[in-house]
């Protein structure tokens, strides 16, 4: 990790995605195994947005994975 590396089979995850108020804070983001965690939350996130219209304003349930960069 401290050389920028995710270990094997891990992501790094942002919590709020960067189109989305968002950051790369370290609070943001979470390390979550890639399958099935990161399959499932990015599924999940992209269906939602897919949803949504520019402009509109919409309140959901985000799923936001608990933890930090390490778990």
């Amino acid at each position: 990790m401290r050389d920028g590396n995710n270990p094997i089979d891990w992501e790094v995850h942002h919590k709020f995605p960067l189109d989305d108020s968002g950051t790369n804070a370290f609070g943001n983001l979470v390390l979550i195994k890639k399958s099935p965690e990161h399959v499932m939350f990015t599924t999940a996130q992209q269906k939602i947005s897919r949803a949504m219209t520019a402009g509109g304003k919409t309140e959901v349930l985000w799923p936001i994975p608990k933890g930090v960069i390490y778990p």
